[in-house]
């Protein structure tokens, strides 16, 4: 699955899950087997990982996401607009 595929689905299911639950503060088990399309924690990790979401395993080996790092993604006022680049001028004369 290409990975802008995979990581709009991701921000758009957490966004469809923060509507509903805004008291959650880490994504369900089912959200991120919805966001990912996988089961395994393994596989989990990697299309995460891939889509640019923090993750980590709990104690019990599941995969636990902050939901605000997704939000984070998602919400286009918290996202810095793009710096000019410096208008340099060389100090060297033309030889």
């Amino acid at each position: 699955m290409n990975d802008n595929i995979r990581t709009t689905r991701i921000i758009e299911t957490t966004r469809r899950a923060w509507e509903q639950k805004l008291e959650s503060l880490t994504l369900t088990k089912q959200e991120i087997i919805e966001a990912t399309g996988y089961r395994r924690a393994a596989e989990q990790l990697d299309a995460l990982q891939k889509a640019g979401i923090p993750a980590d395993r709990r104690p019990d080996g599941s995969v636990r996401v902050w939901r605000h790092h997704v939000t984070g993604i998602a919400s286009s006022k918290h996202q810095k607009a793009p710096r000019k680049p410096p208008e340099l001028a060389s100090d060297r004369r033309a030889a």
